[in-house]
Formats: structure tokens, C-alpha cells, sequence
């Protein structure tokens, strides 16, 4: 049985606490809802983290677990950084290989100083009924095609459909607050404005995340939901998603017959402009541009005359020629960093993701956060199946900072736990000694 965390045991609201609640709500909260909004509340916290430890030192506890993400992201920016000097890049190539550093200090800063859990929660439900808002907003009033919110559709779709998964996951945290109905309602609410975005952004790649998203929050709720009550929620979630499909008005049945017929098309030989057909061109030719150079890979070079040579058709040529990227985040290590960056980007989703779930394997009151954290992973890894996710400024800080966020609530929570048994078990203590000394 999961122990009990009384209010004894939840960290003090101290000065430093509140600084990192109020962060982390900002990085939230205006992830969707402005400019660049996922960027701010980050770099601030980055800035100020590191001289805070180094006046503060406070104590850390630092585990195995804490080592190895921190060796992981280390790893992550040393194989990047060195092969990137080789190819001689400019210092503009080492911008996001910085990020997994100076997310390193932020990482110890909220471990040192829990932020507040409901700031998190409340925080994502704001950004995320923001980011549907938008979303509305684009294509009934703006008249959009796609909606993008004030980023690429495909980033803004993703991260819509990341954050609605994410408030999903609360409904078990919300299950033990005061006012257990208004959290767990709000918290539907936005997961499926996060849902609506995702839809009319037309982000296809996105969308093959959803069933990992629903395998992981089945596994996560079948613990303590009665069984009927899973399976009607899983009913009215495939009812819903079929309702949605064949709705012309939301455009998805449009989307993903068309991305199907272009598929069919591309393996009949006939080539096309869609996106469907280029993302295949580009693959097609990245891959086998990448076998050339395995090991370090091309550097920035290979993208240009190099890619588009490996192109026949002259129409795909031209249009690929304009990316600098190849809407894969696997394949575009490959092929810039060889397969040593192909490896060191592996173990930045493969060693979280066995780190949460290892956690959530072992059961206890930080479930909810080891759900979210592998939902967290596995949906950016999707992601980057078919888009350039940490090409992005907005993917590579919006995985960074979830990631240790959501791992500085999960090592709270053990933490409390154990603070709640030692407690408990001084008190049994306390009391035999007392019942020992009357009876003497």
C-alpha cells in the first residue's frame, strides 16, 4: 500500500522553492500562449541556478539515477560539441548541444528546491487551453488552413498534443487534492483543447504518438481505477476519436487518406510535392548519403549540393534544396554526426525513459510523474520519427526542461516518502520508550 504524505512532510515554501515554482509555471504556462514563450521562464532559471548552488551548496542526496541522467546529457553534449570541431562548424552549431549543459545546473537547482506540484499542474492546464484557444482562433476567425499558434504547425501541433497527454497523467495526482473534482475536470478539459489544437494544426507525425500516449496511461491508471471505469473512459476515448475522423470539418480523414494514397503513389514510382512524397525523397537520399560517411558524418555539409545530388527527380530537387534538415531527428544525426551522434541521441531518449519507468515499476506516490516522464519521452521520440524536432529551439528546451522537471518531482516525492517513515518510525519509537518508562 502507498504510504500516506501528511502535510508535515511537503518541503518548506522557502524563497528559493517559490523562485522555482513560479518558473517552472512561466515556462508552462506561455509555452503555446506567446512568442517564443517556451524559451523565457528556461533561460532565466538557467541563469540563476548556477551561482544559487554555488553560494547556497545545499545538500543534494544525489543517487545513481540522478548520476546517469546527468552523465547522459554530458554525454549528449561532448559527442555533439567534439563533432562538430572536427567538421569545423561555426559556433552557431554548438547552440544546441549548449542547452544539455546549462540544462545540467537547473536539473540541481529544483532537486535542491522542489517547486510547489499545483503551480506545475495549474501552470499546464493554463498553457494548455491557451494553446487550443489559439488554435480556434487561427482557423475560425484568421481563417487558416493550419493552425500554428506562433511557431511551425508541425512544432505546434506536437507540443499541443505532448501537453494534452501530459494533463492527462495529473488526473491521478488530482485524485488526492482538496478539491479533487475541479483539478481532475480542468485537467480533462485542457487535455482535449490540446487534442483540438493538434487536430487542426494537421500535424499527421504527431499523431502516431497517441496510441503509445494511451498505452503508457493505460498501464498507469489500471492500478487504482476499477476496471469499468477504465474501460468506459477507454469507450468514450474511441468513440470520440472516430466521431473526429469522420467529421469532414476537422479535416483528419482528408489528412490521413491523403498521406496514405501519397505513400502508395511513392511506391508505384509516381514522385509528388506533397509532404508526404518529399519527407520520403529526403530519406530515401539522406540514407544513403549517411552510409558514405558512417562514423562522424558530414557536418552541416551535407545538407546543399551533397543531399540534392543523391535526388533524381528535378522538381524534388529544387524544393528539397531549402531545408536544412531531413524532418527526421535520427536520420539527420546520422547524417551530420554519424553514428556516434546517432547513438549519443539514442541514449537521450533510451536512459530517461528506463529511468522513469524503473521508478514506475517499483511503485510508489511519484507514479504519476514516472507516467508523464515516459510519455514525455516516447512522444518526442515519435515526434522526431518524422519532423527535425530538436532542430527546433522550441523542441530541444521544451524536452529538456519537462525532463528534469518532471524527474525533480518524482525524486520529491520518494523523498517525502522516506521523510514520512523516518518520521513515523521515530514516533513508534518515542512512544515505546514512553509505555516502557510507565511501566517501570
Amino acid at each position: 500500500m502507498k504510504p500516506t504524505i501528511a502535510a508535515d512532510f511537503v518541503t518548506p515554501f522557502t524563497p528559493l522553492c517559490r523562485y522555482a515554482s513560479y518558473t517552472v509555471a512561466a515556462a508552462v504556462a506561455l509555452c503555446l500562449a506567446i512568442p517564443s514563450g517556451y524559451s523565457y521562464a528556461p533561460a532565466l532559471l538557467s541563469l540563476c541556478s548556477f551561482p544559487i548552488l554555488l553560494i547556497k551548496r545545499p545538500h543534494l542526496r544525489l543517487e545513481r539515477s540522478d548520476w546517469l541522467l546527468i552523465a547522459t546529457l554530458l554525454f549528449y553534449l561532448v559527442v555533439s560539441a567534439s563533432i562538430s570541431a572536427y567538421h569545423h562548424l561555426p559556433s552557431s552549431s554548438f547552440e544546441e548541444p549548449s542547452r544539455f549543459l546549462l540544462t545540467i545546473p537547473v536539473l540541481l537547482f529544483l532537486l535542491a528546491y522542489p517547486p510547489r506540484e499545483s503551480y506545475w499542474w495549474g501552470a499546464l492546464i493554463v498553457g494548455t487551453l491557451a494553446g487550443g484557444a489559439m488554435a480556434l482562433w487561427q482557423m475560425f476567425v484568421e481563417d487558416r488552413v493550419r493552425a500554428g499558434g506562433f511557431m511551425n504547425p508541425i512544432q505546434f501541433g506536437n507540443l499541443s498534443l505532448l501537453m494534452g497527454g501530459l494533463c492527462l497523467t495529473g488526473i491521478g495526482w488530482a485524485r488526492q487534492q482538496r478539491h479533487a473534482t475541479l483539478w481532475w475536470v480542468a485537467l480533462a478539459v485542457a487535455a482535449l483543447a490540446g487534442a483540438v489544437a493538434s487536430l487542426v494544426s494537421g500535424a499527421r507525425g504527431g499523431w502516431l504518438a497517441l496510441p503509445i500516449m494511451l498505452v503508457l496511461l493505460y498501464l498507469g491508471y489500471r492500478r487504482y481505477l476499477p476496471k469499468r471505469t477504465l474501460a468506459l473512459a477507454l469507450a468514450v476515448l474511441a468513440v470520440g476519436l472516430v466521431v473526429l475522423y469522420f467529421t469532414p470539418q476537422t479535416g483528419v480523414q482528408a489528412r490521413i487518406d491523403r498521406a496514405v494514397d501519397d505513400y502508395q503513389d511513392y511506391s508505384a514510382g509516381v514522385r509528388m510535392n506533397s509532404s508526404v512524397g518529399m519527407r520520403l525523397e529526403m530519406w530515401s537520399a539522406g540514407t544513403r548519403l549517411a552510409v558514405q560517411k558512417p562514423m562522424l558524418g558530414w557536418g552541416e555539409s551535407a545538407y546543399g549540393q551533397k543531399l540534392t545530388g543523391m535526388i533524381d527527380d528535378d522538381r524534388s530537387r529544387v524544393i528539397i534544396s531549402h531545408y536544412d534538415h531531413v524532418h527526421s531527428d535520427s536520420l539527420d544525426a546520422f547524417l551530420r554526426r554519424g553514428l556516434l551522434g546517432l547513438f549519443a541521441l539514442l541514449l537521450v531518449y533510451a536512459v530517461p525513459f528506463t529511468l522513469f519507468a524503473r521508478k514506475f515499476l517499483r511503485g510508489g506516490v511519484g507514479d504519476t510523474y514516472a507516467v508523464a516522464g515516459m510519455i514525455l519521452v516516447a512522444s518526442i521520440a515519435t515526434f522526431g520519427l518524422t519532423q527535425a524536432f530538436f532542430r527546433h529551439n522550441s523542441g530541444v528546451t521544451v524536452y529538456l526542461f519537462y525532463l528534469v522537471v518532471l524527474w525533480a518531482y518524482l525524486r520529491a516525492a520518494e523523498q517525502r516518502t522516506v521523510a514520512s517513515y523516518v518520521k513515523g518510525a521515530n514516533a513508534d519509537g518515542s512512544a515505546s520508550a514512553l509505555a516502557g518508562e510507565r511501566l517501570e
